[in-house]
């Protein structure tokens, strides 16, 4: 199982944006240009349809809400 953390960007130019990812068996770096840019689409893909902190919150405590009753 490939479990992706998120892109690495920094502000100096010294490291190329990367992309960690652990396994099963150990963890590794993708820094290849196609690489990186796949799992930034798809991290910017899935930012599209995440709820903003507040909705976030307001899920959270409705749910918990729920198990309560």
């Amino acid at each position: 199982m490939l479990e992706p953390q998120g892109v690495l960007g920094f502000p100096e130019e010294a490291a190329p944006e990367a992309v960690p990812v652990n396994t099963l068996t150990g963890s590794m770096r993708l820094e290849r240009e196609a690489e990186v840019a796949r799992y930034r689409e798809l991290f910017d893909a899935a930012r599209t349809f995440a709820l903003s902190p507040v909705d976030s919150l307001s899920v959270i405590r409705r749910r918990l809400k729920e198990r309560r009753t």
